[in-house]
């Protein structure tokens, strides 16, 4: 996982980025660390976004998460952790 801050005179977030080595997810990753945010973008085999306890483990302390790995490979209740992850807008 790599973090990287950038201070853009506003509060930066921690931000998860799962699929952080694929294509989206480097993309994604990139103009967050770009915009100041604090980034882990893990990959795949980092993190596995099927397994319900990982996904717990590592959205524990994120301020966002951006789901950019395999969505087709995702359960309903990894989802619905993802989605619990979140604060409001």
């Amino acid at each position: 996982m790599s973090v990287g801050v950038v201070s853009t005179g506003s509060l930066p977030l921690a931000l998860l980025v799962s699929g952080g080595s694929g294509q989206l997810g480097t993309d994604v990753a990139a103009q967050a660390r770009a915009a100041g945010h604090a980034v882990s973008a893990p990959g795949s085999r980092a993190l596995d976004i099927t397994d319900g306890a990982a996904v717990d483990a590592a959205t524990r302390t994120p301020d966002r998460v951006a789901a950019a790995g395999d969505v087709e490979a995702v359960t309903e209740l990894t989802i619905a952790q993802l989605e619990a992850a979140m604060p409001p807008a």
